[in-house]
């Protein structure tokens, strides 16, 4: 029989590992200026590690280099469309609200999806497009076939799943910050680079330290 709100009785939360208050597991997300990540030993070490790993996977690919007036120019000339935009690094504070010893950061190196034009200088147009968390309803499905008699099941995220897909349509460059420039550029203007996979898409700028809770 369905009971509403006010008739029904409390319901016991199940109590986390250990000794551990259920605040610890809020996990909030702080951003971290890039200008104060660099200064900290774990916040560098953690943007380092994601530009390692894009690199290795060849996200853009570095031999493509050519001046930004190289490649607008050409385009124009022979009347095709091109796409310019900037990759550009996010670094965020894991568990903000505990105590420091708790503190995680997290390295993110995304695309500006909301600042990318074309040949001609204009903003680029992109079809609607959204995603939903279907793993989340399938992880449901299989947390509960799993517990089903002589039944077992394992679930796993993809790793750097927006990197396992070619960027299809449109041709795509993208300018990368001054450090991550090899030294062969160094006497380079505006260098660019080809985009391969799709990367991180950001559609926001985040000029304010704002909390986000939930994200991994």
């Amino acid at each position: 029989e369905m009971q509403n709100s006010s008739t029904q009785s409390h319901r016991e939360k199940v109590q986390p590992p250990g000794d551990l208050p259920f605040e610890s597991l809020i996990m909030v997300h702080e951003p971290v200026a890039i200008k104060d990540a660099i200064r900290i030993p774990e916040a560098k070490a953690a943007l380092d590690k994601e530009w390692a790993k894009l690199h290795q996977q060849r996200v853009w690919i570095l031999d493509s280099v050519k001046e930004y007036s190289e490649v607008k120019n050409s385009a124009v000339r022979d009347n095709r469309t091109v796409n310019f935009g900037r990759v550009f690094p996010l670094c965020f504070k894991k568990h903000a609200e505990q105590a420091p010893e708790n503190w995680k950061y997290k390295g993110r190196v995304v695309f500006q999806g909301s600042n990318v034009h074309s040949q001609d200088g204009l903003a680029a147009v992109f079809s609607e497009a959204a995603t939903s968390a279907c793993h989340h309803t399938s992880g449901r499905w299989l947390d509960a076939l799993a517990r089903l008699p002589d039944c077992a099941g394992q679930d796993a995220d993809a790793v750097s799943a927006y990197t396992q897909s070619e960027l299809l349509g449109t041709e795509t460059w993208v300018f990368l910050p001054a450090d991550q420039w090899p030294k062969s550029w160094a006497k380079m203007h505006r260098p660019v680079v080809k985009l391969r996979p799709a990367l991180y898409l950001s559609l926001i700028h985040i000029s304010e330290p704002t909390r986000r809770r939930g994200m991994s």
